[in-house]
């Protein structure tokens, strides 16, 4: 039977037609949908090619085992399943370990030059975003077709797992791609929000590793969306398409990873007003971490440290002074930074006191160098404002004084023209007279360096150095006390003034704790060493060189300045002492007194009470000359103690602490005090009876003689018998 041919009918092609955008963003919308219901075949295990490959082989080996796998529906599925999966079918292909900002593209645009209108910028900023979302789903169906059931177990940990098996998950998919991985980030984000979290202490060291080590580039800050070179992008494209789209998809998650940031990083700083303690120091810790590693956000990140000063719980301010030193020791050139806020925070008007504490606790602990002239300056300004402000309201015992003054002292050798901000020094001699040691002695050293910068030390100083040493000194003010006594004797001049605070220092040493007593004697030894024989700072005779002396004396007089003097009936000057200035004799005058059987004679001139009134009869014509020696003198410079021995090394040579009298002895017998330890620490009086304490027993001498006479000696046995230490 002969079969018919049919005739062929040929059907004319349909013209192409082109789509319009609506139409083309619904084909889009299509094809994804497509894709979704592919991914969902392969989550339900509806494909797997590594099931299929199992059965050909069993197959093969002649052992049918039953499919349970079904195929795909038909061949559109097919296709589409290898159009997603096909070598070309991600727009971002993240190497596991490389950096992202690697292959990014960093133009910016010129603000001048282009300009686009911020509807078209959301145009663009929204196709980017919905390349970065298919780009995600896209890498998710892939890693489940190549992992297999692995993948697919790591994907619904994420979905249904607990909340420590979800946050690992998350954190490897992070690692493996970060580009992809934005929708966990912002999950763990929202997590570290919720209020009374118990897993805020685990989550923020996750984010701080991926944001530290994967996201944030080491060298710039990320770029927003606005900024990018819309006017270059088909340039940069080569004018293709999927080039172009893979470039808006990194700036798109680029911007998305900077919203992201912010927002971790603002989320940070609310923990830190959550009550937990452990939560504070793990959030302001992350900060810290995140400004040392990373330049993104560090306006907002410092700013949120520097207000953590004023924490209502103390520890969490301390705690921020050694995060922010770590910073600095790290990255010196952020210090102007630091102080730059600093400053504003010390100047706001709702600042409590302890922030001002702490802040420039922080701001004294600073190294400096040569070169940080400019941070001294700066540094000055804001420790004498808040210094005038501070002593305006004639406030002498607060707080802050003594570290601004400590923080002075330490940058005032590196401020450049120092000096002339240092003007006027009224208000820090006005410290160094009505404070405690505690703030005067930083006073005095910051008088003393400005003097000294001068070239010149004015008698000023010294006369409140002077009567500074009748207060009595506190333990923890030793150190510092001796360092500006040592200092300024160095570079004094003049010998009777230095001759006239060894004597004040003696005459404290006698009333004071051996540990500074001790100190004070290696003081004067050092001293007499550093000025030479020559020039003898222990007095122990009273064989003085009266010549000159009065020499001396005429050198350090000053013709210009005026002399008031007292002066008799006749004109003749009168002194105080009971010596008279004229040449010649005065006859004695006798007073005779009807009530009274003595004769008193009476000198002409003489000042002083009258012998006939009051109660008490003293022959006060019958003293002595008086000692020039003035205790109680305010200007050293005219206190003549070169003529008064040093009694007080006689009565420290018997002290009760050994090693005070064996220093007290050397400078009696002109030796020197060779002593390389902490004097301070070594001759405590608690380290002298700590060793008095613990030494060991004397070994018992068996003595011969009567059993009767002999007193009956402990004879200590067993473990009482061991030496002590």
């Amino acid at each position: 039977m002969k079969l018919k041919k049919r005739p062929m009918k040929l059907s004319a092609k349909k013209p192409v037609e082109k789509l319009g955008k609506a139409q083309k963003l619904k084909q889009k919308e299509t094809d994804l949908a497509n894709a979704e219901k592919v991914m969902a075949q392969f989550e339900s295990g509806a494909v797997d090619t590594k099931k299929k490959k199992q059965n050909g082989a069993a197959k093969s080996n002649g052992n049918a085992a039953p499919t349970t796998v079904p195929k795909p529906e038909n061949t559109n599925q097919k296709r589409q399943l290898k159009r997603i999966l096909g070598q070309d079918g991600l727009l971002v292909k993240h190497q596991e370990g490389a950096k992202w900002y690697s292959y990014q593209i960093d133009h910016v645009h010129d603000e001048k030059t282009e300009k686009m209108s911020a509807s078209e910028i959301q145009k663009l900023l929204e196709e980017g975003k919905d390349a970065l979302a298919q780009d995600a789903a896209l890498l998710q169906t892939k890693d489940k077709q190549e992992n297999g059931s692995e993948a697919s177990w790591l994907y619904s940990v994420i979905s249904k797992g607990t909340a420590a098996d979800k946050r690992t998950a998350m954190q490897l998919q992070m690692h493996k791609s970060p580009v992809h991985s934005l929708e966990y980030v912002e999950k763990l984000i929202a997590s570290c929000k919720k209020q009374g979290t118990r897993d805020v202490v685990d989550i923020i060291p996750i984010l701080e590793d991926v944001f530290i080590n994967h996201c944030l580039p080491e060298n710039r800050k990320l770029i927003p969306f606005s900024k990018r070179a819309f006017k270059e992008l088909t340039a940069l494209s080569s004018g293709n398409q999927r080039s172009r789209r893979k470039i808006l998809l990194m700036w798109a998650f680029e911007h998305e990873l900077k919203i992201l940031y912010q927002q971790f990083i603002e989320t940070l700083v609310e923990i830190i007003k959550r009550p937990l303690e452990e939560v504070i120091k793990r959030s302001l810790k992350t900060l810290a971490n995140c400004l040392m590693g990373r330049p993104e956000s560090e306006n907002l990140i410092l700013s949120s440290l520097v207000n953590a000063f004023g924490h209502p719980n103390y520890k969490i301010g301390a705690f921020v002074v050694n995060l922010l030193e770590g910073i600095s020791r790290k990255h010196p050139a952020m210090r102007l930074v630091m102080v730059e806020e600093i400053e504003r925070l010390a100047f706001r008007k709702n600042v409590n006191e302890r922030a001002h504490l702490y802040s420039m606790t922080f701001l004294t602990q600073m190294k400096f160098s040569k070169k940080d002239s400019d941070l001294c300056c700066r540094l000055m300004s804001i420790y004498l404002s808040l210094f005038k402000t501070i002593v305006g309201k004639k406030i002498t015992d607060n707080r802050l004084l003594p570290i601004i003054l400590a923080g002075a002292n330490r940058a005032f050798p590196f401020a450049k023209d120092a000096d002339k901000l240092l003007e006027d020094v009224k208000d820090v001699y006005f410290l160094a007279h009505n404070s405690n040691y505690r703030t005067a002695i930083p006073a005095l050293k910051l008088l003393f360096q400005f003097h000294k910068m001068n070239d010149y030390v004015s008698d000023r100083f010294y006369n409140a150095l002077y009567r500074k040493l009748l207060d009595n000194c506190p333990a923890g003010a030793y150190a510092q006390l001796l360092k500006l006594m040592f200092d300024t004797m160095k570079e004094d001049s003049s010998a009777q003034r230095i001759r006239t605070f060894v004597k004040r220092l003696l005459q404290v040493a006698v009333n004071s704790q051996p540990d500074f007593t001790a100190s004070i004697l290696i003081l004067i030894s050092r001293l007499q060493k550093l000025r030479g024989p020559t020039e003898k700072l222990i007095v122990l005779t009273k064989d003085i060189d009266t010549a000159a002396r009065v020499v001396e004396q005429m050198q350090n007089d000053d013709d210009d300045e005026e002399r008031y003097v007292d002066l008799d009936v006749e004109g003749n000057e009168i002194a105080r002492d009971g010596v008279k200035k004229e040449d010649e004799p005065s006859e004695d005058i006798v007073v005779d007194d009807d009530d009274s059987e003595d004769k008193k004679k009476v000198q002409a001139g003489q000042l002083g009470a009258s012998s006939t009134g009051g109660w008490v009869h003293r022959n006060i014509g019958a003293r002595g000359a008086k000692s020039p020696y003035d205790s109680v003198a305010r200007n050293p410079l005219f206190v003549d103690a070169s003529q008064v021995a040093d009694s007080e090394l006689l009565l420290l040579s018997n002290h009760y602490h050994p090693s005070v009298a064996v220093f007290a002895k050397a400078l009696m017998e002109g030796r020197e005090i060779n002593y390389g330890g902490e004097a301070l620490n070594d001759f405590t009086l608690m380290a002298f009876l700590d060793r008095f304490a613990f030494r060991n027993p004397k070994d018992v001498t068996k003595t011969t003689g009567s059993r009767i006479v002999r007193k009956k000696s402990h004879d200590p046995w067993g473990v009482r018998k061991l030496a002590v230490g």
